[in-house]
């Protein structure tokens, strides 16, 4: 399972809320040098957005790991 870290901001330009969520493994490696980035009107809207962004990646892993 990738551990996820992420964390709110405001942009000004766009009066919305965005997180940028990095991807790691368990060890804290790297694996996807890209962020994902989602986009809300409040706080709460990002963070929930950020949270399901990150369970569906990592369903998305685990379905490929059975299918190997």
């Amino acid at each position: 399972m990738y551990n996820t870290q992420f964390t709110i901001l405001f942009d000004s330009d766009e009066t919305l809320f965005y997180t940028k969520i990095g991807l790691l493994e368990p060890n804290k490696k790297v694996i996807c040098p890209l962020h994902y980035t989602v986009w809300g009107e409040t706080k709460k809207e990002c963070s929930e957005r950020a949270e399901q962004l990150a369970t569906a990646l990592n369903d998305l892993k685990r379905i490929k790991e059975l299918s190997e």
